[in-house]
């Protein structure tokens, strides 16, 4: 009867631990806190989403496998499975993922990073929410401006488009401001007047 008793406790104890070990090592997997993308990382997930970077080597079809982003929002990192090779990819390649992440954040002076899309599930903060198989860019971005990963200022800039359809070089000139903004070399306020000022308001 003791040892039976002994039995159930040392597998209960078992029981939790493992639990313990499996949702830690998910909660440092993937990332959580707050998070703004700017303009540069959010086209990179809007690649890595919609299949556009894999079509630049010809290998659109297939799964997005794993996206890490830092928690400054200024680095990234992606691997898509291409269909042929579907059979063939490693499932842990987070790892790699979030390491060449990570050199790439530790250039901009950011910490590591952390897994923000796990296939097209977004699981940052456990949020949980998986986009459909042919996300249009305007989805893309709709999405995370709902659950706050960027800003009105950077979804304006990705529909710079609507402010003059026929004048290039003012899309051109705006974009350029939004980076300097990403990189710091201009404050918020110095951006805005630049703005105005370029479409003459």
């Amino acid at each position: 009867m003791f040892n039976n008793l002994l039995k159930i406790r040392s597998n209960i104890f078992l029981t939790i631990l493992i639990f313990i070990l499996s949702t830690t090592s998910v909660y440092s997997k993937n990332g959580y806190g707050d998070l703004k993308m700017n303009s540069g990382v959010l086209e990179h997930f809007i690649e890595y989403i919609t299949g556009v970077g894999i079509d630049k080597v010809g290998l659109r079809k297939g799964t997005p496998h794993y996206f890490a982003i830092n928690n400054e929002g200024n680095a990234s990192y992606y691997f898509f499975c291409p269909l042929k090779y579907s059979n063939n990819c490693d499932l842990s390649d987070w790892t790699k993922v979030r390491s060449e992440c990570s050199k790439k954040s530790k250039d901009f002076g950011g910490k590591k990073c952390s897994i923000f899309a796990n296939k097209r599930k977004i699981v940052w903060n456990s949020i949980n929410y998986k986009f459909p198989k042919k996300p249009s860019r305007a989805e893309v971005i709709k999405t995370l401006k709902e659950y706050g990963f960027i800003n009105e200022l950077t979804a304006e800039m990705e529909n710079v488009e609507t402010f003059d359809k026929s004048n290039p070089d003012l899309i051109k000139k705006i974009k350029g401001l939004q980076k300097l903004l990403d990189q710091g070399a201009l404050t918020q306020a110095d951006f805005d007047k630049a703005k105005k000022k370029l479409l003459g308001k």
